[in-house]
């Protein structure tokens, strides 16, 4: 069983591709799978289009079709939390669809009838993902909150009220939806967003410019968890 690694955007999983060993290629529902190895471990690795109807989609193919043991999802968010800036990372300890209502009907803000809140991430993933970390320097790696939403959030006042209504850490698309399926299917999922713009009214520029830029502390995160996996996975061995 392979690791299932993905991103939204293709400049998100650029390095990593790099890095791979590329030994297949599939197309399902106009969602492309490279199919490899990286640091020796089996790997799909993936890019799925920008939203949460999109990270879905692809995490079920993943799931359905590949088999994966778990899922990695990288990429780049907006800023929430105050002691963060841009550059930083957040490892998802939890992660909330913050545009979510169904309020009128008693359930909080952000809740899916029938659903938690907020899905947890998997506890051994983001151990490695924070001891991982540790590697990369001048880089701050923190545990946080994840809020994923259909927009692209360039506003003080709406970044204001995430924060004070949901705490999260960052913001950004998919990262919730991937949780809300992995979820549903068992399977383990951590989520590894680097901060690349602060969303406000700068966000759009910041994020365009700053994008491949960035992108790689996270795919470097992911490229250490890999061999931490290794690891663990030779010292159970003895």
């Amino acid at each position: 069983m392979a690791i299932g690694i993905m991103s939204a955007l293709v400049e998100e999983i650029a390095y990593l591709l790099e890095k791979m060993e590329v030994k297949q290629k599939e197309t399902i529902a106009q969602k492309h799978f490279y199919i490899g190895t990286i640091e020796k471990e089996e790997v799909i690795l993936c890019y799925s289009g920008v939203g949460k109807v999109n990270a879905s989609m692809t995490t079920q193919l993943l799931i359905d079709h590949f088999h994966v043991r778990f899922v990695i999802l990288t990429g780049t968010a907006g800023l929430l939390n105050p002691n963060l800036k841009t550059g930083d990372i957040v490892v998802s300890e939890d992660a909330v669809e913050y545009d979510v209502d169904f309020t009128p009907l008693g359930y909080p803000l952000g809740e899916i009838p029938g659903l938690p809140l907020a899905y947890q991430a998997n506890p051994l993933l983001i151990k490695i993902a924070l001891q991982a970390g540790k590697g990369l320097k001048g880089i701050k790696v923190k545990k946080g909150r994840i809020l994923s939403g259909d927009q692209f959030i360039a506003s003080e006042q709406i970044k204001k009220e995430l924060r004070e209504t949901f705490k999260g850490d960052v913001v950004e698309a998919e990262g919730a939806a991937v949780g809300e399926v992995c979820y549903l299917n068992k399977v383990p999922f951590v989520v590894v967003r680097v901060i690349s713009d602060e969303a406000d009214a700068t966000a759009p520029t910041d994020f365009q410019e700053l994008l491949e830029e960035v992108s790689i502390h996270a795919q470097l995160l992911v490229l250490r968890m890999l061999k931490g996996i290794r690891a663990l996975k030779a010292k159970n061995k003895k």
